[in-house]
């Protein structure tokens, strides 16, 4: 008999187990477990040797087959669905704070999604849409706003990676190391965006959200770290109008080799000239029309590996070198720069660059080239580096200018400056003050210099540190600095102790230190200025790239550590961030702000006055969004909206709108003002206006024609024939090509006309009230207009008699007021000259005269009581005049009163007047002279002849004598824009 055997020794035999395997379909036999040949039970059946499941319970049973049925045992009701015996996800359900929505599964919005278990995730897990991630209470923060991480505390913005507490490293701690400074005022850190070559913009906030006043050429240049630091430099221009080969090489010329543009490198901008010699001695040459002795810098960028690249600046008129200089060849780019004073004669000042190899020449790249009037060179100017920067015609075809740079916290300074603190600087050279002057790195002032504090770098390139009054600490460095040295400069001071610090680490690493121990009281400030005097003046010309002020004295040791760190200064909280990649919105004290990834403005909201944003000088309540050119600026005090810009508008009315670009309507579109009185309709048809009545006050047909005032009063048709309402002055028709170059006008109704006919023949005729108009003359002279639209004739010596009208009533003012003016330009005042007159010297017939005196040595209104020479009363301007300028001149007779002379130059805001009183005549004498045009008379002819120009003139009798100053002057301020 066989036995099982357990390890308490219990023996069961197989005949014993035989029932109970039964029940399972299985027999035991012989000692051997067999199937039994048939068994039912638990969904199992055993049919003649044959195992079968039985149906029920979720199972199917078909003949050969058993399957699952799935709608047997699920409940739909949680958010699952059954579809040809699969269970699928209804994404139209939602339960337990899960949601379903295009086939994804997501926690929902209002509901915590929390893991109680542990969970492996295969694949990547990524946080979207800007969503924190946070581990604990802050054990491990990632803040995707400020775009950086915190270990058990929330970052503060000045870092990356911000630990609550100690650091333990198993390997090497590998990298740049800064310091972190307590009892940290303000750090400014003037960082900004890539590339450095091309994006010229940069931020001066305060690490407490402290904002510069800037004003000028402000901009952002490489610093003394892998950042920017702030450029801050007086007002220049670079007379090189093509400096760094942005679009074309046009201006440079080349000999013995091929000059071209090259975007593959580049100093300043996108490209550069590139001059590949194909002989020795090759050169590229830029000109410049100089002018005699007159002292000029260039400063030429210059990137090659040899260091026969020679450069000459060149007196072409003088024949003379002027300086010169090798590069040095290292591969990188360097700064050469070259003063000299031209000879006595002006001409070409060439800037030249050879190549003074015998083979092998490779390319010299050329870049920033910068020519200035002044002994010393200034940092690169060009129209396209921003703010305070222009081009003086087209852009990199012209000359630039660069306005002076100023940067300021006054806003702030005299929370800054207390009883004790440190200034600490890190100043890249630029100008070297021994070549440029003395230049101050900051300067802090209250009411005057007895409340100051400012650090100068002065002639002899030593500093010298100025406290309330005078300089306390003098000559300190080693008195050799040169354009690119990168310094760290620090002044302390402690009124209570009355101790005073200055040190300054040198670019060699040298430090130079001095100190003072006078008793002085701490000033009161209310200005501070970074790179500049406080007053806008002395420029740094150089790179501010570091500003650090402290409430208290730094240590030996701690000035120290921040030298050899070779790093930012860090402070130990901070409200503001200097990543300019990521923190592109913020909020300080002066409003809200927004930049793109390139640092150009997007909008700021602004709190303060004064504020200077996008391009654009902003107040209290004002918005804008965008920059420079293309903007909206919302301006509250004014409630005004600008666009610079397009608009589109898909629906709605615009009701009040001003446009100084273009106004497109398209399609059927229509401009109606919303006044049912005075008002204005555009559509395709043209334009027309109405006053409140309404009546019709134009039309501008969209055909070309239309009139004005009233359909007869002045219309013309689209051939270009006008039409005027007929009286008694003008003609009812004017011929297009007839151009009127002087009218003569008496109340009376008569007067005199001077017409261009044809641009060739001068034309003058007369008239009486409605008289018909009458030729008396014409004869060969030169007429034309201005470049702004002022008709004129240009006399010489010799003016022939058809100038003049025959004797008539009307030309007698007798005892009448009387104006006579006119706009004139002399070729020559050497001697007397008539502008219009009726005075005949030969036969006593003097009447009155407008003319230049040459003895008076001014322009003279001259009237005669009898004829006679005895009775000459004139007044004549002290006014000093010149030959080939336009001057209005007016002359004015008010009887028994005074004369008076009227004279200005077009660029005049008001005339100067000079007045006559003492024995003036109750009438002008009626004599017979001719009404002459630049000239007086004689037995022998014309007199004193006008040489130059006579533009628009008119003579007026009766005219108002009360407001007679007021009305000379209406009509300077009307028509000096015709001969500016």
């Amino acid at each position: 008999m066989s036995k099982f055997q357990s390890d308490r020794n219990i023996q069961v035999t197989a005949k014993q187990l035989a029932p109970i395997f039964r029940q399972r379909g299985l027999n035991v036999s012989s000692g051997a477990l067999q199937n039994a040949d048939t068994v039912a039970g638990d969904g199992l059946t055993i049919t003649d040797g044959v195992l079968a499941v039985g149906a029920g319970d979720g199972i199917d049973v078909a003949a050969d087959s058993v399957a699952v049925d799935i709608t047997d045992i699920l409940d739909t009701s949680y958010g699952l669905t059954e579809s040809s015996n699969n269970i699928r996800i209804n994404l139209a359900g939602a339960w337990s704070g899960l949601e379903f929505d295009s086939g994804a599964l997501r926690v929902d919005a209002g509901a915590a999604f929390n893991w109680t278990n542990t969970h492996d995730f295969d694949g990547n897990v990524t946080v979207t849409d800007g969503a924190d991630f946070t581990v604990g209470a802050n054990i491990f923060f990632v803040d995707a706003s400020g775009g950086n991480v915190g270990i058990n505390c929330a970052p503060d913005a000045q870092f990356d990676l911000d630990i609550g507490g100690n650091l333990r490293a198993q390997g090497w701690i590998v990298g740049k190391h800064a310091i972190q400074l307590s009892g940290a005022l303000m750090i400014v850190h003037f960082d900004g965006p890539e590339p450095y070559e091309a994006d010229f913009t940069g931020n001066p906030t305060g690490h407490f959200g402290q904002v510069a006043t800037e004003t000028g050429g402000v901009i952002y240049r490489p610093g003394a770290f892998d950042g920017k630091g702030v450029q801050i430099a007086e007002a220049t221009t670079n007379l090189v109008t093509n400096p760094s080969a942005e679009t074309n090489t046009t201006g440079w010329a080349a000999t013995d080799g091929a000059v071209s543009r090259v975007t593959t490198d580049a100093w300043i901008g996108e490209a550069c000239f590139s001059f590949t010699a194909s002989a020795q001695f090759g050169r590229v040459v830029f000109n410049y029309a100089a002018a005699g002795s007159t002292t000029y810098t260039t400063t030429i960028r210059v990137k090659t590996t040899s260091d026969l690249a020679y450069f000459r600046l060149y007196d072409v008129a003088d024949t003379t070198y002027l300086d010169n200089a090798f590069a040095t060849g290292t591969g990188d780019w360097e700064t050469i720069t070259l003063s000299g004073t031209t000879g006595v004669a002006a001409g070409n000042l060439q800037i030249r660059m050879l190549d003074n190899r015998a083979a092998d020449w490779d390319a010299i790249l050329l870049d920033g080239v910068q020519l200035e009037e002044a002994a010393y060179s200034t940092p690169y100017c060009d129209g396209s580096l921003g703010a305070g920067h222009a081009w003086t015609g087209t852009a990199h075809a012209s000359t630039s200018t660069r306005t002076a740079a100023e940067a300021d916290y006054d806003d702030y300074a005299s929370g800054l400056v207390q009883a004790t603190g440190s200034f600490l600087l890190r100043y890249v050279v630029g100008t070297v003050p021994s070549d440029g002057g003395g230049v101050i790195l900051f300067d802090t002032r209250g009411a005057d210099n007895n409340n100051r504090i400012f650090l100068a770098c002065q002639s002899d390139d030593l500093f010298d540190l100025y406290i309330n009054g005078a300089y306390r600490i003098t000559d300190v460095g080693s008195g050799s600095l040169s354009a690119g040295d990168e310094l760290l400069v620090m002044a302390t001071w402690d009124f209570d102790a009355d101790s005073y610090t200055l040190d300054v680490f040198e670019d060699d690493g040298t430090l130079y230190s001095d100190t003072d121990d006078t008793a002085l009281t701490a000033p009161v400030v209310t200005t501070l200025s970074v790179g500049s005097a406080y007053n806008g003046t002395l420029q740094v010309n150089g790179v501010v790239d570091e500003l650090v002020v402290l409430d208290r004295v730094l240590s030996d040791d701690e000035k120290l550590a921040v030298y050899e760190s070779d790093a930012p200064v860090f402070a130990e909280t901070s409200v503001w961030a200097w990543k300019t990649a990521t923190n592109l919105a913020w909020a300080d004290d002066e409003g809200l702000w927004a930049i793109d990834a390139d640092g150009n403005a997007v909008l700021g909201v602004v709190g303060v006055d004064s504020k200077s944003w996008g391009g654009q000088t902003l107040n209290k309540g004002d918005l804008l969004i965008g920059n420079d050119t293309s903007y909206v600026l919302w301006d509250k005090s004014a409630s005004l909206l600008t666009v610079e810009g397009s608009i589109t508008a898909t629906a709605g009315d615009l009701q009040s709108l001003s446009v100084t670009g273009t106004l497109t309507l398209s399609g059927s579109g229509e401009i109606v003002t919303a006044s049912s009185g005075a008002r204005v309709e555009i559509d395709t048809s043209g334009v027309r206006g109405y006053n409140s009545t309404p009546t019709q006050t134009f039309n501008l047909g969209a055909d070309g024609s239309g009139w004005l005032g009233a359909s007869d009063t002045f219309a013309w048709n689209t051939t270009g024939v006008i039409a005027l309402k007929a009286d008694s002055i003008v003609s009812p028709w004017l011929i297009p090509s007839l151009l009127e170059a002087m009218h003569l006008t008496s109340k009376d109704g008569g007067g005199v006309r001077m017409f261009n006919w044809e641009a060739v023949w001068p034309l003058m005729l007369t008239w009486y009230g409605p008289a018909t108009l009458l030729t008396l003359a014409t004869g060969p002279e030169n007429y034309g207009v201005t470049s702004t639209g002022g008709p004129y004739c240009d006399f010489d010596s010799s003016v022939p008699d058809g100038y003049k009208v025959d004797d008539d009533y009307w030309q007698h003012p007798k005892d009448r007021t009387f104006l006579l003016w006119a706009w004139v330009n002399a070729d020559d005042l050497s001697a007397d000259r008539t502008v219009v007159s009726k005075w005949n010297i030969g036969n006593n017939n003097r009447n009155w005269a407008l003319l230049y005196d040459d003895t008076a040595g001014g322009f003279a209104f001259r009237v005669n009581s009898t004829g006679l020479a005895a009775q000459d009363i004139q007044v004549a301007s002290t006014y000093s005049e010149s030959t080939g300028t336009w001057y209005f001149v007016a002359g004015w007779y008010d009887p028994s009163t005074r004369l008076s002379i009227y004279i200005g130059e077009a660029s005049d805001s008001s005339l100067t007047v000079t007045h006559n009183t003492t024995s003036i005549p109750a009438s002008i004498d009626e004599g017979i002279a001719d009404f002459s045009l630049a000239s007086s008379s004689s037995l022998s002819g014309a007199e004193d002849i006008w040489d130059g120009k006579i533009g628009c003139m008119s003579a007026w009798l009766a005219a108002p004598s009360a407001t007679i100053t007021d009305f000379v002057e209406l009509i300077f301020q009307r028509t000096k824009q015709f001969y500016a």
